[in-house]
């Protein structure tokens, strides 16, 4: 199972699953290379969840200080944004970052956790990546598929037989197979 289908199945759990007490009021999914595109990770969350920021500056201000007041309330809003209902925030690719984007996001990511109460935050990556290490956050590392995995897999997802076999058999024969299973 692939990162992002991880979080998809993440995602059918919750809305099937019957502990709607524990469920989130919202879920968002975000990938994060949208991030390394030029807006910090609080502004392209804000401008994805449809939320735009306009900020006034009382008195003259030099650009530095202008781009740190903006940062600062953008990861205000989006604080108390996902504060103010319970949501969980999916983050799909952080080993998709650009090399010099990685560590940026990753301070971001740190600073919105530490003013996240009733929101929660599941990122994916590859292993590789110093995500592990972010306060405030638990690292889970997911198994490879056992062979008895695949083929339940396979069941599940193509009911007709030939269809199944087609898919084992391409699966079986792909160059890297190790990496599909992971």
């Amino acid at each position: 199972m692939g990162k992002t289908t991880l979080l998809k199945s993440v995602v059918a759990h919750i809305l099937n699953d019957n502990a709607q007490a524990l469920a989130p009021r919202q879920v968002y999914l975000e990938r994060l290379r949208a991030a390394s595109q030029g807006s910090s990770l609080a502004e392209t969350l804000l401008h994805g969840m449809g939320l735009r920021v306009s900020i006034t500056y009382k008195h003259d201000v030099t650009d530095e200080e202008r781009a740190f007041l903006r940062m600062d309330a953008q990861e205000s809003i989006l604080a108390k944004y996902l504060n103010a209902t319970p949501t969980l925030l999916l983050l799909d690719g952080f080993d998709e970052l650009p090399f010099d984007a990685a560590d940026t996001v990753a301070a971001e990511l740190s600073r919105l956790a530490e003013h996240l109460v009733k929101a929660r935050i599941i990122i994916t990556t590859r292993f590789g990546t110093n995500l592990g290490q972010l306060p405030g956050f638990n690292q889970v590392e997911l198994l490879p598929f056992r062979d008895e995995d695949i083929i339940n897999y396979a069941r599940k997802r193509y009911s007709d037989a030939s269809v199944r076999v087609a898919f084992l058999e391409q699966l079986e024969n792909a160059p890297f197979m190790d990496a599909a299973i992971r």
